[in-house]
């Protein structure tokens, strides 16, 4: 008899694909073909997340009740993240989400 064993870490890391792929209404083949940024603040609070390209283009969502957020950004271009709570904002440097591009 064989015994499989599914870590707690394998098991998040399929839950925040799930709720990645609901927030951004794509099927799981679509997934694979995109890149976006899946997060989560600590501790859980709302808060309001947006993506801008160094072009000026901006993505939004709203975090759901754990603080877990996904968006869908473009793979070759430049970005920083805005994040916003009631109470505080903050504002990421300029980044690079896939390292092939140029």
């Amino acid at each position: 008899m064989t015994t499989t064993t599914t870590s707690p870490t394998t098991l998040l890391d399929a839950e925040l694909i799930r709720r990645q792929r609901v927030a951004l209404g794509l099927s799981e083949r679509e997934v694979a073909k995109r890149l976006g940024v899946t997060g989560q603040v600590v501790p859980p609070a709302l808060l309001r997340v947006s993506a801008e390209t160094i072009n000026g283009r901006r993505a939004e969502v709203v975090s759901d009740e754990l603080g877990c957020f996904a968006l869908d950004v473009p793979s070759r271009e430049l970005i920083r993240l805005h994040l916003t709570t009631r109470s505080a904002s903050a504002v990421t440097e300029w980044i690079r989400l896939d390292p092939h591009a140029r």
